[in-house]
């Protein structure tokens, strides 16, 4: 072998070592999952400026920080900083320099910690979840368009399901052609949509789920007035709902409760009814947030979400709320651009109804988006609708879009 030829395979040789080395080195630097630690220290995401004090798991907080009295009943900070490192990470939050304590909720053991994600582009919330007294930790960030949609068309979906004209179960018979209704096959879609969790509270099987849920009559339409992101516990999200289904004709509607569960493993969704009295005071336990199996109707579908689709959505809501519950859209309305336009709830009723008949097939001709992010929209008869949204089910509207301009809090 000759000598350059030795140097060459000593040089190659040097070269992979120290590549190795560079690559051991960042290993090393990166956390336990894989991923280069956000939050370095305590300090970034409490907030904190001094030394620790005593009587405060040692560590003290700020004005910027979690309130003292607050930290010391975390069961383990470490763990909390550890936990928040590997939730952003798993949902992608690479931009975020740490977070900062906004506010808190507390009920019995269950301790609420919201976040404000340092560093990211726009603001993005982090709310902690806390078992005071187990010392387990759950997450929920606030929801895209994404998760309303897949939240929305989920329980959309259970709502077909638990309707009875549905053409899933008309059987016809190859003999004399006449359709029949299977009440069968309804009952065992109707369950296979319900978590285990609600299965095993009320005691309900294939035979008995009609005795404690009722079906419908006919094809339901339904649309959220509020959406609540309860937590996430190993892919599994849990979300309390609440709205209003109302039937093709708007001359029935029944106000709904539910807690819809979507676990992104496998693309799939339970539902759990809840009534009025219970929904305000209900909270998703986290070990309630379990995983759910496949079956054959619980599926869902992640789609990308487009501009159209978020301006057909807007349409469709104001259309439905307009008959629904006129208040609720007047009440989105600016304060000084309603009492010009319609003077009260009262005048705005009487012009939901004196155009019902155009409203009711009413749909989205053209729209644009201006540089604020308002949905300017334009149906076939010219009627123009302006949203201004917070997130797609907390917006504000106006009917022109010289509103825009001559409405100073819009």
């Amino acid at each position: 072998m000759s000598r350059k030829m030795i140097r060459n395979l000593i040089i190659i040789f040097i070269v992979i070592i120290a590549v190795l080395i560079a690559a051991l080195v960042i290993i090393m630097k990166k956390g336990d999952n894989g991923s280069t630690p956000i939050i370095k220290d305590t300090e970034d995401w409490l907030g904190a400026t001094q030394e620790p004090e005593e009587g405060t798991n040692g560590y003290s907080a700020n004005t910027q920080g979690i309130p003292e009295n607050i930290a010391s009943k975390i069961p383990d900070l470490n763990v909390l900083m550890e936990q928040i490192n590997q939730f952003l990470y798993k949902n992608g939050l690479v931009d975020t320099t740490g977070v900062q304590y906004i506010s808190h909720t507390e009920s019995g053991a269950v301790l609420k910690i919201k976040f404000e994600l340092v560093g990211c582009t726009s603001k993005q919330y982090l709310e902690a979840i806390i078992d005071t007294q187990k010392g387990t930790y759950a997450f929920a960030t606030e929801m895209e368009r994404s998760e309303y949609f897949a939240v929305v068309s989920c329980l959309r979906n259970y709502l077909d399901m638990a309707n009875k004209t549905n053409p899933m179960y008309t059987v016809v018979n190859r003999t004399n052609g006449q359709s029949t209704y299977d009440q069968n096959m309804n009952e065992a879609a109707v369950y296979s949509l319900l978590s285990s969790r609600y299965i095993a509270q009320n005691n309900i099987t294939t035979d008995n789920v009609f005795n404690t849920l009722k079906p419908f009559n006919e094809k339901q339409s339904f649309y959220p007035l509020d959406i609540t992101k309860e937590m996430e516990v190993n892919f599994v999200t849990s979300y309390k709902i609440q709205g209003i289904v109302q039937n093709a004709t708007y001359a029935e509607k029944t106000q709904v409760y539910f807690v819809i569960n979507l676990d992104s493993t496998n693309n799939t969704f339970s539902v759990e009814p809840l009534a009025e009295r219970t929904y305000n005071q209900y909270s998703v336990a986290m070990e309630n947030v379990t995983a759910i199996e496949t079956n054959e109707y619980n599926g869902y579908i992640e789609e990308t979400i487009d501009e159209r689709t978020i301006a057909n959505e807007y349409l469709d809501m104001y259309k439905f709320f307009a008959f629904a519950n006129p208040k609720y859209i007047y009440d989105k309305m600016p304060e000084t651009y309603r009492v010009q336009r319609f003077g009260t709830l009262e005048n705005y009723a009487k012009y939901i109804q004196s155009s019902k008949e155009e409203l009711m097939g009413a749909r989205v001709e053209r729209y644009t988006v201006n540089k604020e992010g308002q949905y300017i929209i334009t149906d076939q008869y010219q009627n123009e609708y302006v949203f201004k949204s917070n997130n797609i089910f907390d917006f504000s509207v106006t009917l022109d879009v010289e509103g825009i301009s001559n409405t100073n809090n819009f």
